[in-house]
């Protein structure tokens, strides 16, 4: 890679990082203006005088699950979403490994011009990696079970 090239694969992600940093800022201030309208709306209800003591529970029971909630570290609302982690991760790693070895089979067959294996050739081991770290630690996990319960 020339010092061009570089540069824009620097601006690019230079460019995702703020896009990012921008969106997650509005999302969290939009987010926290909408869970402290409710929370005022929540306190107001309970201060009502006409509301009964069935549904003055029920208030509270909702308040309370929304405070665990909040509480919860970010591991645990991450692992919410792990189905979808895993697919998109699995689909990255695959398209990685694959695009990245058909380039280097390609290049060494003479079917592309230009491509060098001390280039194309990290990709291909980092997709392969990314693609075989779950089952590696599928089985790990699986092998520390295993030890736990023969004590």
């Amino acid at each position: 890679m020339n010092d061009e090239e570089i540069a824009a694969v620097g601006a690019v992600g230079a460019f995702c990082v703020a896009l990012f940093a921008v969106w997650s800022g509005t999302v969290g201030k939009r987010r926290h203006e909408i869970d402290k309208l409710r929370l005022e709306v929540l306190r107001q209800s309970l201060q009502h005088p006409s509301v009964d003591e069935a549904t003055r529970a029920e208030l509270l029971r909702v308040l309370s699950l929304d405070h665990e909630a909040a509480r919860r570290p970010w591991t645990e609302r991450v692992a919410r979403h792990s189905g979808a982690l895993r697919v998109l991760w699995f689909g990255a790693s695959w398209t990685l490994f694959i695009v990245a070895t058909g380039m280097l089979i390609a290049g060494e067959l003479r079917f592309v011009r230009g491509v060098y294996c001390s280039e194309v050739l990290p990709f291909a081991i980092v997709g392969f990696a990314m693609v075989t770290m779950p089952f590696a630690w599928n089985e790990l996990r699986a092998r520390r079970d295993a030890a736990v319960e023969r004590r």
